[in-house]
């Protein structure tokens, strides 16, 4: 099974989509810090991987990827690409080819990466189109809410290239209590975002026993909002957090999650609005046997003939390859 990417990072160098590459090129912004907690969360510059940015939000033209997860990935896979750059060992092929049987990072949250609907228990109805949550896969402690029928509040912030844009308030549902709660970002009288949540998940690459058993990884980074998810920029440059990770995640754990919260929320209609600070709100490892992977991976391949289905029909103008 392939699946389409955004960059593929391999040996040789990096594959980049023309317009990633072009977003990239215009920002100059490519961070080079914090190598040690990159290990540490899965997305160490020495191994290779296939990063996927969300490019099915409800705001933007299928196959766009959107501001803020562009942001996102450039936080995060910065050091590799300031050296393929410099080197000149970059590519702008048309298409990006994904293995699922390599390590993947996955940038956008559910309702607009098609990758993390499949691996985490979500869905796009036929019917309306909807994202929702099955949790058919995995029992994950903390989970992105989806569901526009239990959201009543909205929220504003500003997009690059978008404007102000008004969205449902989506919270993180946390599932570590008695009882499961929702957690809100907060907003300002006028709506704006003062707060936003940062989700990172962690997990062996269970898609495929090959994949598993080679020791990859799926690394999802996915906030509320996008301001949320280029928030990882902030943690990756913030060494108190940095260095309280590394006490809360054991070495050596494969699976866990890692809530953050996006604080000091500024609003600049050219730039967008972003956090200015952070703070870690919870960890939590749940590392599993081999068989409960395995479950979860029958539980995806269950799935995976409609999700494809899905996608095919939705990238028609700029096709996800799944051969």
């Amino acid at each position: 099974m392939d699946v389409g990417a955004t960059a593929k990072i391999s040996a040789s160098g990096v594959k980049m989509l023309p317009g990633v590459a072009q977003w990239l090129r215009q920002k100059r912004r490519l961070r080079q810090e914090a190598a040690h907690t990159k290990k540490l969360l899965g997305v160490d510059q020495s191994m290779l991987f296939n990063y996927r940015v969300s490019m099915d939000h409800p705001l933007l033209q299928h196959g766009t990827p959107h501001a803020d997860d562009l942001s996102a990935f450039a936080a995060v896979a910065g050091p590799t690409l300031v050296r393929a750059f410099a080197n000149g060992w970059t590519e702008y092929p048309e298409d990006i080819e994904a293995n699922l049987n390599e390590g993947m990072v996955l940038i956008g949250s559910p309702e607009s990466e098609a990758l993390t609907r499949l691996a985490f228990g979500y869905r796009k109805s036929p019917e309306s189109g909807r994202v929702e949550y099955v949790g058919d896969v995995l029992d994950l402690p903390f989970r992105w809410q989806e569901d526009i029928e239990a959201v009543s509040a909205e929220c504003h912030r500003f997009v690059p290239g978008k404007g102000l844009v008004r969205r449902p308030n989506w919270p993180i549902v946390d599932n570590t209590g008695f009882r499961p709660k929702q957690l809100f970002p907060t907003v300002s009288n006028d709506g704006l975002l003062t707060s936003d949540f940062l989700l990172i998940t962690k997990v062996p690459n269970f898609l495929t026993s090959e994949a598993q058993q080679s020791g990859r990884s799926i690394v999802s980074i996915a906030g509320s909002h996008g301001v949320g998810t280029r928030a990882i920029g902030v943690v990756l440059r913030d060494q108190r957090i940095l260095s309280e990770l590394a006490e809360k995640i054991p070495a050596g754990s494969h699976a866990f999650q890692v809530l953050i919260e996006a604080r000091s929320v500024v609003h600049d209609p050219s730039l967008g609005s972003r956090a200015r600070g952070a703070v870690v709100r919870e960890v939590r490892c749940f590392d599993r046997p081999d068989d409960a992977w395995a479950r979860a991976r029958r539980n995806v391949l269950r799935r995976y003939t409609d999700w494809a289905s899905d996608v095919q029909a939705a990238q028609r103008a700029n096709p996800i390859r799944i051969e």
